[in-house]
């Protein structure tokens, strides 16, 4: 969660139990190791909306590619104090390959063998 309160922009991880912590970056399901990797590497101190924004898009792409449970689309939403932007499907990932290669099975085409027939006794 990320928001903006009297003493400035504070990005919290909220635990299910309830604790929280404020961190510089953080990411949170399936692909987050992967991002945390790139956040870890390229992250700075008193970044630029523009970097931080750069960064934030190759984090979640890279944990978009190398993890088959993530979405394929990356948005993003700069919090101010008073004032959010959010920008939908800033870079889509590539599509996948049932949507791009039509597949065609004609009728009977598969062959069921019987168990009998696979093991003999």
């Amino acid at each position: 969660m990320g928001g903006v309160d009297l003493k400035g922009p504070h990005v919290a991880y909220i635990h299910a139990h309830g604790n929280h912590s404020y961190l510089p970056f953080i990411a949170m399901g399936s692909g987050s190791l992967n991002c945390i990797a790139i956040l870890e590497t390229k992250y700075r101190d008193n970044m630029n909306a523009v970097d931080a924004e750069a960064l934030m898009i190759e984090a979640i792409s890279a944990g978009i590619v190398f993890d088959m449970g993530s979405g394929s689309n990356v948005d993003v939403c700069h919090v101010k104090h008073g004032t959010h932007v959010l920008k939908r499907n800033v870079k889509i990932g590539a599509k996948r390959a049932r949507e791009s290669i039509p597949y065609y099975f004609p009728k009977d085409n598969t062959r069921i063998n019987q168990i009998s027939n696979l093991y003999p006794s």
